[in-house]
Parts: structure tokens; sequence; C-alpha cells
């Protein structure tokens, strides 16, 4: 029996046909990996060992969610939390690399938690033109004993556009 979810739950549940076609779109690279292949497919192996094979200039949007700099176990691969310059040399290992695979006009977007997200930028500022941070409220989150909720203060106040005077056009 499956345990019921809280009303505001969003998490996703697969159907057995769904898993079997998002397994059917796993693609796992032997050679060199040519555009065609790869087109409506997730590329399933080692990054480092795939970076070498991937094409040039052949995505739009690169979305990346790196190990945060945490002690995590990922199935069975760990990860283990390492000082900022440790972390930014491990970024910087594979994303200059990995950004070959942009088109000119491309974007990137990386995930990170709040304790990341400085050496994130510093690597990103160094091979990129950082535009935008995006950061979402968390609802949900350890009580404050063992740590402290990452939040944000929602702020209402009248912003008037810089071309009008007054609040008048």
């Amino acid at each position: 029996m499956q345990k019921e979810r809280a009303p505001r739950n969003k998490t996703l549940t697969l159907t057995d046909a769904e898993r079997v076609g998002y397994k059917n779109k796993l693609y796992y690279p032997a050679n060199d990996i040519h555009f065609d292949s790869i087109i409506d497919k997730t590329i399933c192996g080692d990054l480092f060992a795939v970076l070498a094979k991937l094409p040039t200039a052949f995505v739009d949007l690169l979305i990346i969610d790196p190990p945060y700099n945490l002690n995590k176990n990922f199935h069975g691969d760990k990860f283990s939390k390492s000082d900022d310059q440790s972390y930014i040399e491990y970024l910087e290992s594979w994303l200059p690399k990995l950004l070959k695979v942009l088109k000119p006009n491309g974007s990137v977007y990386i995930c990170g938690d709040w304790k990341s997200t400085s050496c994130l930028y510093m690597v990103m500022r160094e091979y990129t033109v950082v535009r935008n941070r995006i950061i979402w409220q968390r609802e949900k989150g350890r009580g404050a004993k063992a740590n402290w909720k990452n939040a944000s203060v929602k702020q209402k106040r009248k912003v008037l556009a810089p071309y009008k005077e007054n609040g008048k056009p």
C-alpha cells in the first residue's frame, strides 16, 4: 500500500508505460556521439568519459545540476564535501569543456544550494556572462534546531517605472 501524500506534495509518479518510454530514450555512448543519434535522448554515462565525445555547438539550453558541495551518497557514488577552492577546481575540471556544446546564442542554467552558489558564480563568471540568478522560496525545510530554513521575505511596495514621474505617464 502506498503512503498517502500531503495535499500540497507535487512529487511526480510515473506509470510503468512512462518508465518504459523514458528508458527507451536513454542513450549509452560507446564511440563519438553524432548529433542525429542524440536528438530527443538522454545521454547516460560518466560526464568525464562523455565530454570529449560530444559534438560542438549543438545545444540551445544546457541545464546542469552538479553535486552540491555536500557529503552525499548517490546510489553508491559518493561525493565528499570539500573546501571552496577544491570545489571550484572540481567545477573547472568539467564546466569549460561542457560549455563547448552550446550554440553561440545558447543559455546555461545551473542548479545549486545556498552554500555552493558562491563557488558556482565564481566559475561561471570566468566562462560565461552571468545575467541573472533565480532563487525560489521553499515552503518546507528542516526545523531550526538543526539548521535554519532557507526562506525569503516578500515585501509589498509601490514600484514606479523609471519613465514615469510621480506615478503618472
